[in-house]
């Protein structure tokens, strides 16, 4: 088999466990399960502008106040805030019989998001949710594993471990929902890949498939949600930051080359600004944050302490610090200490290479994790954990790691020790398999009920597999998808930009890339 073929198959793959994994994560809870599901329901019911959308509207004060939503897709979370009570007590609510709700997008967010999901609308309320998880889903795998698939060999594989420590579990959870939080999420990983694929790019063919993914993962993430916009200006200066060329620094060849690359990033750069200005003035802001004037006797001082000493809230957030669902699904200890030591770890094994444009890049990028959260909620005078949530800040963490990660001139990643990589392989799926059986136990049986929920489950999908068949695929596919990742870090050997100074076998000692034909140029790709 040609290494083209193999690389084929094992991207083949590596999609599909990445799909089960994720999909297997949309499958385990009910309609409504997301945070702010009630809102992002009727939203895809009722795409704005609301009076455009075919559905029944009603009126206060003489203005358009919400819509007429079937029960279910209005009121579905009968069990948010209420841990012990199971997906059952959707049983009550009517497929049919319509309700009213302001709970619906009129300008918050922008509306393509929304337009689009209503394609999925239909007679049957669960399938038409479950189409939309099972969608954004593929789209995931298909926008982060082309970005990754145009990236440099010698970056892929860092690149890839970014993504892996930064998705267990919120990030597991979020993308395979009806939240446009998903389409951010998977958008911007994209784009931020993409870019750097880009700046690396040296045949016209990959700039061009470069930049091609790079725009469409800008605009996915743009249409979804308009703070968008901001990782997008984000992701664009840490690329420029760390590949940006020196002027006086470059040959004549070196110049050319930078010459015909410069078409395809101010395209990158056009669309991707343009549409995040359309996104970012049409919407309103999504801060999180709804109005209290219970909160502006507080002391901005006080307020300031506090969040600046609670700051890491967010980021570790992600990891499993903060609850699933309505904020009621608890990842247990086991879960966010694996899930905090692992990206720890991996930072900290990134910044044992150094150089002035990668500590700015990740200084930057790294303070706006911190500083951004923090504006925000001074501005309302706003505490951490008063409504503004760490699942807005998702899709930074893996731009933060992947940076990280990055060699001192950016030309490679920093790579793990075998044994390095198989305990974090491990630890990432023990805690991705924890977090998922605790996510449809909580669905299933509540959390008074078993671990272990059967076939006799207070609430389950009427079809497909029982829950601990859905538990078993679940893991299963995520250990193999990130097993590809074990695999790939140490090759056959240990190069010097690995941790470990063992030779690569059949090369001399101290060579730094793998062997080539005598004035041959190993592929970048």
């Amino acid at each position: 088999m040609s290494a083209r073929a193999r690389t084929a198959l094992v991207s083949l793959a590596l999609a599909l466990a990445s799909f089960l994994a994720l999909l297997a994560w949309g499958l385990s809870s009910p309609v409504g399960s997301a945070p702010d599901d009630d809102f992002h329901l009727a939203s895809m019911w009722c795409p704005p502008p609301i009076e455009q959308s075919g559905c029944e509207l009603f009126y206060e004060q003489g203005r358009v106040a919400g819509v007429y939503v079937p029960e279910l897709v209005g009121r579905p979370n009968c069990f948010a805030f209420r841990p012990r009570v199971t997906g059952a007590c959707q049983e009550s609510l009517s497929t049919t019989a319509l309700v009213t709700t302001v709970r619906v997008d009129q300008g918050e967010y922008p509306g393509p998001y929304y337009r689009f999901a209503h394609l999925f609308v239909g007679d049957n309320i669960h399938a038409s949710v479950l189409g939309l998880r099972a969608f954004n889903a593929a789209l995931a795998v298909v926008l982060i594993g082309a970005a990754a698939l145009l990236t440099q060999w010698r970056l892929r594989s860092g690149l890839a471990w970014a993504i892996g420590a930064a998705i267990v579990p919120m990030a597991m959870f979020l993308v395979p929902s009806v939240n446009p939080s998903s389409w951010a999420f998977s958008g911007l990983t994209a784009f931020w890949i993409s870019c750097f694929a880009l700046a690396r790019s040296t045949t016209t063919r990959h700039r061009l498939a470069a930049a091609a993914v790079a725009i469409t993962g800008a605009v996915v993430a743009l249409v979804a949600r308009n703070d968008s916009f901001l990782y997008v200006v984000l992701a664009l200066a840490a690329t420029t930051v760390l590949y940006a060329p020196i002027p006086g620094q470059r040959t004549g060849a070196d110049r050319r080359t930078v010459a015909r690359g410069v078409l395809p990033w101010v395209a990158v750069a056009g669309v991707a600004l343009g549409v995040g200005l359309w996104s970012f003035l049409t919407a309103a802001s999504s801060t999180g944050i709804l109005p209290d004037e219970s909160r502006a006797t507080r002391d901005p001082w006080a307020v300031f302490s506090y969040n600046l000493l609670e700051s890491l809230q967010m980021p570790v957030g992600l990891l499993g610090f903060a609850q699933l669902g309505w904020n009621d699904v608890r990842p247990p200890a086991l879960v966010y200490v694996t899930s905090i030591a692992i990206t720890s770890f991996v930072l900290l094994t990134g910044m044992r290479e150094l150089s002035p444009r990668k500590l700015l890049a990740v200084v930057g990028v790294g303070g706006t994790f911190v500083v951004l959260p923090i504006v925000m909620l001074q501005r309302a005078l706003a505490y951490v954990g008063d409504q503004v949530q760490a699942r807005y800040f998702m899709s930074v963490l893996p731009l933060l790691i992947g940076v990280a990660l990055l060699s001192g001139d950016g030309r490679r990643a920093l790579r793990f020790g075998r044994i390095q990589s198989v305990f974090v392989w491990g630890g990432l799926t023990m805690a991705n398999s924890v977090m998922l059986l605790l996510n449809i136990r909580r669905y299933s049986v509540g959390t008074a009920g078993t671990y272990f929920p059967g076939p006799d489950a207070d609430w389950w999908w009427p079809v497909g597999p029982s829950p601990l068949g859905l538990w078993a695929i679940g893991t299963i596919a995520f250990a193999l998808g990130s097993l590809v990742l074990v695999l790939a870090s140490g090759g056959t050997g240990y190069r010097r930009d690995l941790v470990g100074t063992v030779p690569v076998r059949g090369a001399a000692a101290g060579a730094i890339g793998p062997r080539t034909a005598p004035g041959a140029e190993a592929s970048e790709y």
